[in-house]
């Protein structure tokens, strides 16, 4: 009678259990379609939608158990990427090659030494946003590869009217890149790619696609600029990744991005951020918040979507998502 029972108890906790998931489910349906019309998401069977539904809400849950500690330095929010699978955020991955390769391929040169070396003061804080002809707009990578591509191609941006290439600032080509360009996907060798090939085309001469696996159409004669190489900054630190942020302007980083997806705003101090750097943003400068403390600020290729207009800020000197231990930015004639 006692197996019996309990059977019974089983079977009733489970049909409860069963039936609350259902109704969670009831009532974040027009949530769920409110998101999906926000974000443009049209899937093409009811199962697909279904394991979409289920993968937001599991986001959500996450977002509402972090939001509820009122001491954390950062929020965290839904957005385009709430509803991916594990495997097309790990699509996101830009950099492929060996970490250690890139330190033993550091060789001094006189930019790279200048820069480290510069006797300059250092401000309190820094972000060459506010400053003119120094930054972009937030672009958007979509499901491909390609944050190295956009770092890369942040760095030259960033010194297209400093060097005197333009007279005002210009997007260049992701695209251009991408195509012609099939190294090791670490910006340091792709400014060097680029040295080689006779520089880069704008945007509007060279149109980003959001694909990759395109034939080069590079026309030397529309480079808008042109360059020595690359300087690489690998294992230097924070406080060399901070100089050469001074001295030079926005700097390509390697980075971990592990954690970020539902990111919204604050000072992103997540502890499991760290492990293989695999990402590559831009670092475009550095701050204090009077509460959580320093900050750098990375503009990502996540779209404006992500984050803070597609910012994030991360802690500074802690090492945080691995930010110090691969840089780079193009060389120029010194």
């Amino acid at each position: 009678m006692k197996q019996l029972t309990m059977i019974v108890l089983v079977m009733v906790c489970a049909a409860c259990i069963g039936q609350t998931l259902v109704l969670a489910r009831h009532s974040n349906l027009d949530e769920w379609l409110l998101f999906k019309k926000q974000h443009g998401k049209v899937y093409e069977t009811p199962e697909e939608d279904s394991r979409r539904f289920s993968l937001y809400l599991a986001a959500k849950d996450k977002i509402e158990r972090h939001n509820s500690n009122a001491t954390d330095s950062y929020k965290l929010g839904l957005n385009h990427m709430s509803d991916w699978t594990k495997e097309e955020l790990g699509k996101l991955h830009g950099l492929r090659d060996d970490i250690m390769r890139f330190r033993r391929s550091v060789r001094k040169d006189q930019f790279r030494e200048q820069l480290l070396n510069s006797d300059l003061t250092i401000p309190d804080e820094l972000d060459w946003r506010t400053l003119p002809n120094r930054v972009t707009s937030v672009k958007d990578q979509g499901k491909l590869q390609i944050d190295w591509a956009f770092a890369t191609v942040g760095v030259l941006e960033g010194q297209l009217v400093t060097m005197n290439f333009a007279p005002n600032l210009t997007d260049l080509s992701v695209q251009n890149l991408i195509d012609c360009y099939q190294g090791s996907f670490y910006p340091g060798d792709a400014f060097r790619y680029l040295a080689h090939a006779g520089g880069i085309e704008k945007d509007s001469d060279y149109p980003f696609e959001n694909k990759v696996g395109t034939k080069c159409l590079f026309d030397s004669k529309k480079s808008i600029m042109t360059f020595k190489g690359a300087s690489d900054f690998v294992f230097e630190g924070e406080d060399a990744l901070q100089k050469v942020l001074v001295a030079y302007g926005p700097v390509a980083v390697g980075l971990s991005m592990v954690d970020w997806e539902n990111y919204q705003s604050g000072v992103f101090n997540s502890p499991n951020c760290e492990g293989d750097i695999l990402n590559a943003a831009l670092v475009v400068g550095y701050g204090t918040d009077p509460t959580w403390g320093n900050y750098w600020i990375v503009k990502t290729s996540l779209s404006e979507k992500f984050g803070e207009q597609g910012y994030i800020r991360i802690k500074r000197g802690v090492g945080r998502c691995g930010i110090g231990a691969v840089a780079a930015v193009a060389k120029f004639d010194s």
